[in-house]
């Protein structure tokens, strides 16, 4: 008999208990608050490049798989890696890595990212 997938969904499933109202490609623009980080100064057009390849990576690649982005304008770069996929309330869910590596601060950072699709509103950030 086959075991049900058990620990992975359920951490995602309660992980996305709470929907953010932030769309994937807005997200970064209270990373500081949501995350604690300090020091990592990212442009409006960094959030932009970033937003829209976390939208991409959730919508093409599969789990495991690596998408990378850069900004040659500010040198920021790093990439989107999504992890594993969900549903909740019949809304798919994916979890992903993020990482961002800006000119100004010496070290690359990681973030580990729970997302829904919210029809209508696109993928949201969810915890």
């Amino acid at each position: 008999m086959r075991k049900p997938i058990r620990a992975g969904i359920a951490a995602l499933t309660l992980s996305i208990a709470i929907l953010l109202g932030s769309p994937a490609s807005a997200f970064i623009d209270g990373y500081e608050g949501v995350f604690g980080v300090s020091g990592l100064k990212l442009s409006e057009d960094d959030r932009r490049i970033i937003g829209e390849t976390v939208e991409k990576a959730l919508n093409e690649l599969q789990p495991g798989q690596n998408m990378a982005w850069k900004n040659p304008k500010t040198g920021a770069f790093g990439s989107v890696t999504p992890l594993r996929k969900g549903e909740y309330k019949g809304m798919k869910c994916q979890e992903y890595i993020l990482v961002i590596k800006a000119p100004d601060n010496p070290q690359a950072h990681q973030f580990r990212i729970p997302e829904c699709f919210v029809p209508g509103e696109g993928w949201k950030m969810a915890f």
